[in-house]
């Protein structure tokens, strides 16, 4: 019988070897040989549920199949550990998961392990005459089902993990497996964003006297998990501290020891936090934690002024170990945290200038010392300071970032204060050099040579200071200290800038240093984009350029060393003067405005103003500016000043608006009340537009331009006017419409939108002029459009109405005589507090979705138990349902449901 070992895909003997076998050997050994070979025939049946049938799948389910899926889920996980880089700067997540670029290199080990797992199941489950399968029969296919809703769970699948631990839990509720796939259902919910779902399957766990107690530290874990998901620091902190000392691996333990100081440092416990920082460095973890428990208990111990000296000595002497020169740009913001409880904001500004000079790669702590940077220049006031630091923080910052959006509006808002204070400048530096000057060329060329000369005395002293760095090949010291980043390069001073390694990467360096991470695009060193000429003050009042020169020198007005570039913006004329001032003019009313209502700088805020009324007594914005000023004094308990601008409005615009608010208090209470009748006209008819009652909307639109007269609206009453006829009269009529906005609202943010759909219009005149371009100006978000997806069909029902139970049986009844080929499942979730669904999954593809879609429509009945009113039904691939859930966007999801999906019927 030797090398009997060619088995069919079954585990089965070749027929063909099997008759050789017989016809070459003695009786007794043919009939043992046929005995045994009957007994593998047997043995490989998954319709018979023997001893010998069940023996033979469990070893063969474990060792041919259940081995290999765990050890490529184990491959997996080494990956992700290997190349996940956690945000030291936020609380770290309790797992790594491959939810990264950088981890997403698992991807392939995870689909062997779901490959490997579907084919156990699929040859060695025991299944019943009715195809089902025997729960218990084969010990390991429930641990085959459960590595692969892991897989899924770890690739991102959601829905699809959600399926199969659904599966589990109830296909096997009578062993331990229910427990564990219970607990991975709770872990999902999280990550949908069900968080009463995983409370209650957490509690359903945890609560249950007959779930394994190896479970309990991951349960513990998961409820801590939640809690700090929704900002229940206390309660995520006290099951961390449940599951810490019952977690077995002593990384994940480390892990979580971090996570439990993090959070300390959340409910303001610093002397907890620094404890548990000393635990975890006790506990030797990988250097990258390490190093971050250290700084985080130094600046934990900083912000003690008992502590303070011994914390800067430890942060000092961190930076002076080898080891962290890739840290140095966390230690010295570290540092300057320090400083900034004192407050010494002098010494916390030059650590943070030397956090950049010593950052390499790490972008986030960069923008977080660029950002540190722009708030203690905004605190001054130093707003073009300030502008310019938020400004490269903002090219480096992650979205994730907490205050993200609050920064971004600081950027924005000094962005445009900026752009203003140089138009202020740049013209009354033009005119006074106009002035000084005017047309003589005989004077006027002369000065402007001078400004030439030191343009290029500047461009080549900063050629010369970058070709000694680079022959010396030492790093700059930037920022003041000592030089951080490096030792001597040793290659020849002489040798071509792209062949030193050590050149290049300075280069690099000092261009980001900077710059920041800059797009490839023109004007790339400007954030504004804008060409602006600043005065020189060194010159007398001689303009300069502040971007620097273009690289196209074609154009003499494009070069900053030709006189051109200084003399084409000259307001020679008297036109032009008009024109220079009418530009000053809106600039300091729009840095009054921005002072006063985005930087709360009231003093500044009437500088600007007082400029203008100084300036510009009889400008469109001197009563405006007036009642400014009227307003800021009040603020600011000054009564003469404030009856002073009072009584020039009364005297000088008493017709005026600003006149009627001051005589009669109520005016402008009356006027808001107006303004709150217009806004809540519009809002109705915008509702109007959403569900497709156009013609109405054409009659609200006529009659606000009529009731209302001039209002803010009127630009939005016109644009929903317009889309309204392009459904209702086609898309001449819309165009029409169109270019009347722009005519009408020239300086409205509406007149490009409306710009942009006439562009469509004209572009799509070059096709099918018949297809629809309304589309264009859709709120909807980008949900996907793949009918080869995997679809789900959802029913979504107002809490409260209707008989759920009922419901869902007879749902269940309808899919077992229709569709019982196609292992149909039902699950009922939360959307909101006012909406719950019943999901039926899943389809292969929008077509099969489509088809229960529409056989489901014939049968009425079903829905027997559920008011009409207080349902409605959708098909949502799976990756559109995660959206849906994730940002509760049902109403937009409705609009793309009944304009793509439903058609294709």
């Amino acid at each position: 019988m030797k090398g009997i070992h060619y088995f069919c895909c079954s585990g089965c003997i070749a027929p063909k070897f099997l008759f050789f076998v017989i016809q070459r050997i003695p009786t007794y050994f043919c009939a043992f040989a046929l005995f045994a070979a009957s007994l593998l025939f047997a043995a490989c049946s998954t319709k018979k549920n023997t001893f010998v049938s069940r023996n033979y799948h469990n070893l063969t389910s474990r060792y041919n199949g259940y081995f290999y899926a765990k050890e490529s889920m184990k491959d997996a996980k080494d990956k992700v550990e290997r190349s996940y880089v956690d945000d030291y700067s936020q609380v770290i997540p309790l797992w790594k998961m491959p939810n990264t670029p950088e981890t997403k290199g698992c991807y392939p080990d995870l689909e062997k392990a779901i490959k490997k797992s579907t084919m156990v199941i699929e040859r060695h489950a025991i299944t019943n005459k009715r195809g089902e399968e025997i729960a218990g029969a084969v010990k390991w296919i429930d641990e085959n089902y459960m590595i692969i809703g892991i897989a899924r769970y770890y690739k991102g699948e959601y829905m699809a993990a959600l399926d199969i631990f659904e599966y589990v839990s109830q296909k096997y509720a009578d062993m331990p497996t229910r427990y564990e796939a219970l607990l991975w259902q709770a872990k999902t919910q999280l990550e949908l964003g069900d968080y009463t779902a995983c409370e209650s399957l957490l509690d359903l766990v945890a609560n249950d006297k007959a779930c394994p107690e190896k479970l309990l530290p991951e349960i513990k874990a998961a409820y801590a998990d939640l809690y700090a998901h929704t900002g229940n620091y206390p309660l995520a902190i006290k099951y961390l501290e449940e599951a810490i000392p019952l977690t077995k691996s002593k990384k994940q333990r480390t892990r979580f020891m971090f996570v439990l100081a993090q959070l300390h440092e959340k409910t303001k416990q610093p002397k907890k936090a620094s404890e548990q920082y000393a635990k975890v460095i006790a506990m030797n973890p990988t250097y990258d934690m390490l190093f971050n428990a250290r700084l985080n208990r130094a600046r934990l111990s900083g912000s003690e002024p008992k502590r303070r000296s011994e914390a800067k000595k430890e942060l000092e002497k961190m930076l002076n170990d080898e080891k962290n020169n890739e840290y140095q740009d966390q230690i010295f913001y570290t540092l300057a945290t320090i400083e900034m409880n004192v407050p010494n904001k002098n010494a916390a500004l030059n650590y943070y200038k030397k956090s950049v000079a010593a950052s390499v790669g790490n972008n986030q702590q960069k923008a977080l010392s660029y950002l540190g940077i722009g708030d203690l220049y905004f605190e001054q006031p130093d707003y073009k300071n300030a502008q310019a630091y938020y400004d490269s923080t903002m090219t480096l910052l992650p979205k994730s970032y907490p205050d993200y959006n609050a920064v971004s509006e600081k950027r924005n808002s000094l962005n445009n204060l900026v752009r203003y204070l140089n138009i202020v400048s740049n013209e009354d530096s033009l005119q006074r050099i106009a002035r000084n000057y005017g047309s003589d060329t005989a004077l006027l060329y002369p000065f402007i040579d001078k400004l030439i000369a030191k343009v290029k005395e500047d461009e080549k002293r900063k050629k010369e200071e970058l070709e000694n760095r680079i022959g010396g090949g030492n790093n700059p010291v930037v920022g003041g200290g000592n030089n951080q980043g490096g030792g001597n390069n040793n290659q020849p001073g002489g040798a071509w800038y792209f062949y030193n390694p050590s050149a290049v990467s300075f280069g690099i360096n000092e261009f980001t240093r900077k710059f920041g991470n800059r797009k490839s695009e023109d004007n790339w060193r400007r954030a504004n984009k804008e060409s602006i000429i600043v005065e020189e003050e060194e010159e007398g009042g001689g303009p300069t350029t502040q971007g620097g020169k273009k690289d196209d020198k074609k154009n003499p007005e494009n070069d900053n060393t030709a006189r051109a570039y200084y003399i084409k913006n000259l307001p020679l004329t008297v036109e032009a003067v008009n024109k220079s001032n009418e530009s000053i003019a809106d600039a300091l009313y729009n840095l009054g405005s921005i002072y006063k209502e985005q930087l709360r700088n009231n003093q500044k805020s009437i500088d600007a103003f007082e400029a203008l009324c100084s300036r510009f007594p009889t400008h469109k914005y001197a009563a405006p500016s007036h009642f400014q000023l009227y307003r800021l004094y009040q603020s600011l308990s000054n009564t003469a000043k404030a009856n002073e601008h009072r009584d020039y409005i009364l005297k000088y615009f008493p017709t005026s608006e600003y006149a009627e608010i001051i005589k009669n208090p109520n005016y402008e209470v009356n006027l808001l009340a107006s303004r709150d009748k217009v806004n809540k006209y519009y809002t109705e008819t915008y509702e109007l537009y959403t569900t497709g009652r156009y013609a109405q909307v054409i009659s609200n639109c006529a009659y606000a331009d009529t009731a209302f007269g001039k209002n803010d609206l009127a630009p939005k009453f016109d644009y929903l006017r317009a889309l309204s006829l392009g459904r209702t009269q086609g898309t001449p009529a819309m165009e029409k419409a169109l270019t009347q906005i722009i005519i009408k609202h020239p300086k409205d943010p509406i007149k490009d939108e409306a710009q942009k759909l006439l562009d469509l219009i004209n572009k799509q005149r070059g096709g099918n002029t018949t297809q629809k371009v309304d589309s264009a100006v859709s709120a909807a978000p980008k949900f996907v459009d793949n009918a080869e997806t995997e679809f789900q069909f959802v029913v979504f029902i107002k809490t409260g109405q209707g008989n759920l139970n009922a419901f869902k049986n007879a749902l269940s009844d309808f899919n077992t005589q229709n569709f019982a080929s196609e292992g149909l499942g039902i699950q009922a979730l939360v959307y909101d507090a006012k909406l719950q669904m019943v999901v039926v999954k899943k389809f292969a593809s929008q077509a099969k979705a489509l088809a229960y879609y529409n056989l489901l429509k014939t049968h009425p009945e079903v829905f027997a138990e559920i008011p009409k009113e207080s349902y409605e039904v959708m098909l949502i691939s799976t990756q559109n349902l995660s959206t849906v859930l994730r940002d509760k966007s049902l109403d937009d999801y409705r609009k793309f449901f009944e304009t793509v999906i439903v058609p294709k019927k």
